[in-house]
C-alpha cells in the first residue's frame, strides 16, 4: 500500500512523500506526506478534504502544523489501497480547489 500511495503522489506538485518507520515500533510503516503551497493545499486543508470526500480518507493529523502528515495501512481491507490512490490523485490533479483547501491549523 504504502509504496502504490507513494507512486501515486510522484510528480505531483507540491506534494512530497517518504516512506518511514512507525515512530511508535509498531511492526508496520507509514507514508509522510510533505504539503507545500505549490500544491494549493495545506496539510491541514489536504487532510480535511480527504476526509470529507467518499469515501472518507482519514489520515494521522497530529503533525498538520508542521505541514504533513501520515498514512498507514494498518486498517486497511482488500483493494482499499487502491482506492486511497486513486482519491488521492484525484483530489490532487483537479482544477478546482475547495474552501478550506489552504486552511491553517489550530
Amino acid at each position: 500500500a504504502l509504496n502504490l500511495w507513494k507512486d501515486a503522489l510522484q510528480g505531483l506538485p507540491g506534494i512530497a512523500a517518504i516512506i518511514i518507520p512507525d515512530p511508535t515500533a509498531n511492526p508496520l510503516d507509514r507514508l509522510q506526506i510533505f504539503v507545500s503551497p505549490e500544491s494549493r493545499f495545506t496539510a491541514a486543508g489536504l487532510a480535511s478534504t480527504l476526509a470529507a470526500g467518499a469515501p472518507p480518507i482519514i489520515v494521522r493529523n497530529h503533525e498538520v502544523e508542521r505541514g504533513h502528515f501520515f498514512l498507514d495501512p494498518c486498517n486497511l481491507h482488500p483493494g482499499e489501497a487502491e482506492i486511497v490512490a486513486e482519491r488521492l490523485r484525484a483530489v490532487l490533479t483537479a482544477k478546482e480547489r475547495p474552501a478550506d483547501a489552504m486552511k491553517v491549523a489550530r
